[in-house]
Parts: C-alpha cells; structure tokens; sequence
C-alpha cells in the first residue's frame, strides 16, 4: 500500500501513468490501489489515466501493422496476462463514469509499446 505522504501526492496528480506490468496473472496497481485510484479520479486535479501495455496483446502478426481496432491475440501467459490488466484498467473506468454520472470527463489511454 502507498503511504499517506504517496496517497495524497495520488490524489494531487493532473496525470497518472502506471507502467507496472502484471506479476503473475495479476496487475498489482488495481489489486491494490484500485480505491485510491478511483480516489484520485474525483478529484478536481485528474485529467488523464494511463497504463503501458504492449503490442504483443496482438500477437505475431508477421510484421503487418495493428491498429486499436484489431483483434487481440495473446500468445503466451505474459501477453495474456496483459490483456487482462488491460481489461481491468478499462473496467476501472467504466465503473467510475457510471457510479458517478457527473464525473468531470477524464481520458484513460491503454499505451502498447514494441519491445526492440
């Protein structure tokens, strides 16, 4: 768990961008502060949630491009383990927008990057 002094810090934040990935099959960040997130996001300060995941939620596509709108297609524990942080940030969200209907309107951004 975060100490106060980091909660508060959280709760102060105008962007926040976890790059934490899962252990496990589990994304540590919403086990644990799933609150403290949802915490932040009411207050005044949030404009923006991120979370770094990666293209190999695509799966090999042999070189061809992937946009957002493509399939995922985990291959392995690692990438399916991905898909299901990503799932649980989205579904962070939703439960926001829809517990508080006059939520100020925030961004979350599922980030995927290309290991070289």
């Amino acid at each position: 768990m975060l100490e106060s002094e980091s909660t508060e810090s959280l709760y102060n934040s105008n962007y926040i961008l976890s790059t934490i990935p899962p252990i496990g099959n589990e994304d540590i960040v919403i086990k644990h502060h799933a609150i403290d997130l949802k915490k932040a996001a009411l207050s005044s300060n949030l404009r923006w949630i991120g979370y770094l995941s990666s293209t190999g939620v695509y799966g090999n596509r042999n070189g061809a491009w992937v946009s957002e709108e493509d399939p995922l297609r985990p291959e392995n524990p690692v990438t399916a383990a991905r898909v299901k942080a990503e799932e649980n940030w989205l579904l962070l969200r939703v439960c926001l927008i829809d517990k508080y209907n006059n939520l100020k309107l925030f961004s979350l951004a599922i980030l995927e990057f290309v290991l070289l």
